[in-house]
């Protein structure tokens, strides 16, 4: 049942986009780290909210020997194609959508739409650069999201440990 004024259901991973971007926003704006802490996590917005964050980029490129010469191309170029991601992946969900066969509600549709896009953007820029291996180009991408997530994560449990060294109010 459809209610006066409600979006359709398939414009529900723009809105987890939204959220998800405000949550990072809110939680990582003004992060402080303590100098006595060893470890430095570079939580800035960019990077969390970036599909291809450059410093990430560039470690997995490394780790596969892609020539240094090739990342400033490679992450210019992803960088470009990062702007434009949810765009393609509406636009996917709005062709699953008028087949029916497929409910575009469910989260793993939305996921799978998701993925696959992050995949063509990212094989496809390095195609450009002769790396043209879809083993290759999946392992990279999974690496980059692998260390994405593993990012997320260490900047959260630095938060956490703000919010630890922080007095409480009325201390």
């Amino acid at each position: 049942m459809k209610l006066k004024g409600e979006k359709p259901y398939w414009r529900s991973f723009v809105v987890f986009k939204k959220i998800t971007i405000f949550f990072a926003v809110a939680c990582f704006v003004g992060l402080q780290l303590n100098a006595n802490e060893e470890i430095q996590v570079d939580c800035s917005k960019n990077l969390l909210l970036s599909y291809f964050p450059e410093s990430v980029v560039n470690e997995v490129l490394g780790d596969y020997r892609v020539p240094q010469n090739l990342w400033p191309a490679i992450n210019a170029d992803l960088a470009e194609q990062d702007t434009i991601i949810v765009n393609i992946v509406d636009q996917k969900s709005r062709a699953i959508q008028q087949n029916s066969a497929y409910d575009v509600r469910q989260k793993d549709v939305v996921v799978g739409i998701y993925r696959e896009t992050l995949y063509e953007v990212f094989a496809e820029t390095l195609k450009k650069y002769g790396i043209d291996r879809k083993a290759q180009a999946e392992a990279m991408l999974d690496q980059i999201q692998y260390k994405k997530g593993k990012l997320f994560k260490e900047c959260m449990q630095s938060k956490q440990k703000t919010l630890e060294l922080q007095p409480e109010v009325g201390d």
